[in-house]
């Protein structure tokens, strides 16, 4: 059967998603408007696109955009395709058109569970498996509907005996929003886990991030008897929704197992702005296995995404930035 051909445009009303799209609850915190101001000042220039067929509105998809020499354009899609996702084939001739772009780069990150249908859909339209993903399709939701009591039943025996350390340790927990603080827990966590620069937040990202989600972003410290700032944990607020954002934990933090304590402080709150789930944010139980298992201390579920895919008009600018995505991680 003959494709139908469509058209990709953007669309003008920048800052929304319009009609029944915009209620969908499968809408992306990364398409949200808050999104764009993050990574507007990390240089990315953002674009909403309305797929059309014989003036229907079927699907859309937020693209953020750097421009470089030669015509060439990177393009990254961190909330995947909001509605139809069979008119994924014409998005990159699109994107290539409407912004006079030569050879385009194009990653898509799609939170699609389990999605065989779409994830063959990708394949057919010519869109491949990147070499190097940037995240792992794997992550973990926790249900936080439930009141406290039956949230910390579910914990582990290790989650349990951690949480009352913190008690017995008179650890205590303050809102905090200083970039500058979070910024040194974070170094502090690289130097003594010897972790590479680019594992860890910058505190130009920790300001962009606090900054553009401004209410909408819950940060927690936990402190020591002396005042003494030992770990943090931050979310984001989308909807009914929480995402991990933030962990951090100095040495002392460590040895303290404050961590498990704050996180729960941290739902705490969360319920209290009406959340029901909260995303963990990406586990590797290859590579993280300590992060993995502290997660899944928690109760929560694991979810097998379809993950990223790439598509180009370059094999050899596809090959140039897998490279470049492994020598950052890996070097």
């Amino acid at each position: 059967m003959k494709r139908k051909k469509t058209f990709w445009k953007i669309e003008n009303k920048e800052n929304q998603i319009s009609g029944r799209i915009s209620k969908n609850y499968d809408q992306s915190i990364f398409n949200c408007y808050s999104w764009d101001l993050h990574l507007r000042n990390l240089g990315w220039k953002s674009y909403l696109w309305k797929n059309t067929l014989h003036n229907n509105e079927l699907s859309y998809v937020k693209t953020y955009v750097k421009f470089y020499p030669f015509k060439i354009g990177v393009v990254w899609i961190p909330g995947g395709i909001i509605g139809e996702k069979e008119n994924i084939h014409s998005l990159k001739n699109s994107i290539c058109s409407e912004l006079n772009i030569q050879n385009c780069y194009l990653r898509i990150r799609c939170s699609i569970e389990d999605g065989i249908d779409e994830e063959i859909n990708f394949l057919k339209n010519k869109w491949n498996k990147p070499l190097i993903n940037l995240n792992s399709n794997l992550t973990m939701l926790l249900n936080i509907e439930d009141n406290l009591d039956i949230i910390y039943s579910r914990f582990s025996r290790n989650w349990k005996r951690s949480i009352k350390k913190s008690i017995n340790n008179k650890i205590t927990y303050k809102k905090i929003n200083n970039h500058y603080e979070i910024a040194k827990i974070y170094q502090q966590m690289r130097k003594f886990k010897s972790l590479k620069h680019n594992e860890v937040f910058t505190k130009e990202i920790i300001k962009s991030i606090i900054d553009s989600f401004g209410e909408n972003i819950i940060i927690y410290g936990a402190f020591n008897s002396y005042n003494k700032l030992l770990a943090i944990r931050g979310a984001i607020i989308n909807r009914e929704k929480a995402l991990d954002i933030f962990a951090a934990s100095t040495e002392e933090g460590k040895a303290l197992s404050v961590s498990n304590s704050l996180f729960f402080k941290l739902i705490e709150e969360c319920k209290t702005k009406n959340c029901i789930l909260y995303d963990l944010n990406g586990i590797d139980p290859y590579k993280n296995e300590g992060v993995f298992l502290f997660k899944k201390g928690t109760g929560a579920r694991i979810i097998n995404t379809i993950g990223e895919f790439e598509s180009s008009t370059n094999q050899f600018l596809t090959f140039f930035i897998n490279f470049f995505i492994f020598i950052k991680r890996y070097i």
